[in-house]
């Protein structure tokens, strides 16, 4: 919960500098103060000393800021638009450059700041411990690209610091990744990891346990030789594919029920759609039950197996064989078979 009293304080920051830099003093010390209230809770809560020092140390420079501010107010002046430089002394003249997102670069020095003292201090804190990083590739690409800012370049450094002393004392701290790019990290991060398994897509038997996993406890009559037909059919899909497929599936009773020109009613009240010749078949639909005040007691069908072949019929694995081949030479190259 108290991580929420650092955003607020940013975000407080962030607006009393842009009102400052526009010179509306007025509108800056108070935005400044309650930035402060809110680091000042912070602190209470924070037990990582680096962390602490981190915060003081901005703590104390924004708390200066007010102070010079108040100081001009007291004084009655309305700021540099009317009374000449007396309170721009303080302030550069021209306005700083934006920082990341158009942030104001004291906002991104903070960030920056905090993001690498809880890099380098969080996972001792509270070894042993476990950290994944999905998708680091976004974290950790190649250096010296164009469109890397000042914050990221950072961040970066502080974890391939950090990593270097990874099982090299006795913190126990264990360090996992994942990514699908794995020509875009940088060297020194890939270096960093000892160990580079590739993990291919799954097989036929995982493909059938991940449709069980991701249809949960969703009505279906579903048998298990249904299932072991899915696995056999959905050759080359990986898991996300799956999960979109049976997310697809979920929505068949639903299209069923909406599009149903005939239902009929269960001996415990429930209207279910169904063909014109099923016994006790009603010619009514979803949207004349619902005028009748039924719409309470639509029951959609179960899921079957002709759910999962109409989607399957139009559905396409997202892999393709060429991205197969960069994993397994880079697997060759750098890494080991999972």
């Amino acid at each position: 919960m108290y991580s929420n009293f650092k955003e607020q304080a940013i975000e407080y920051v962030k607006q009393a500098v842009q009102e400052d830099n526009a010179g509306n003093y007025a509108k800056a010390f108070p935005l400044y103060m309650n930035a402060l209230e809110y680091f000042k809770t912070h602190l209470k809560y924070e037990k990582n000393p680096k962390i602490r020092e981190a915060i003081t140390q901005k703590f104390t420079e924004y708390l200066r800021r007010a102070e010079e501010i108040r100081t001009v107010l007291d004084e009655g002046g309305p700021g540099p638009a009317s009374n000449g430089d007396a309170a721009v002394a303080t302030r550069p003249k021209t306005k700083p450059k934006d920082g990341e997102d158009g942030e104001d670069p004291e906002q991104t020095k903070l960030r920056a700041g905090l993001n690498s003292a809880i890099i380098r201090e969080k996972p001792n804190i509270n070894a042993p411990s476990i950290i994944f990083v999905d998708e680091i590739d976004s974290l950790c690409g190649q250096r010296g690209e164009g469109n890397e800012s000042e914050a990221s370049r950072r961040i970066k450094t502080e974890l391939l610091v950090q990593m270097q002393g990874v099982g090299n004392n006795d913190q126990k701290v264990l360090v996992l990744a994942a990514t699908n790019t794995p020509y875009a990290l940088d060297q020194a991060i890939r270096r960093r990891f000892d160990k580079r398994i590739y993990i291919p897509l799954p097989d036929a038997k995982a493909r059938q346990y991940m449709f069980k996993v991701h249809l949960g406890d969703t009505p279906h009559n579903l048998t298990e030789s249904d299932f072991e037909s899915l696995g056999r059919k959905t050759e080359g899909f990986s898991g996300s594919d799956i999960s979109v497929c049976v997310k697809d599936v979920l929505f068949e009773p639903v299209r069923k029920t909406q599009d149903a020109m005939y239902f009929f009613k269960t001996p415990n009240g429930m209207w279910v759609p169904c063909g014109s010749k099923q016994p006790g078949a009603v010619q009514t639909t979803m949207q004349d039950l619902a005028t009748k005040g039924e719409a309470a007691k639509i029951l959609p069908p179960p899921i079957s197996k002709a759910d999962f072949d109409k989607v399957l019929a139009r559905q396409r694995p997202t892999v393709s064989k060429s991205d197969l081949e960069v994993h397994e030479r880079f697997t060759k190259e750098f890494g080991e078979e999972g």
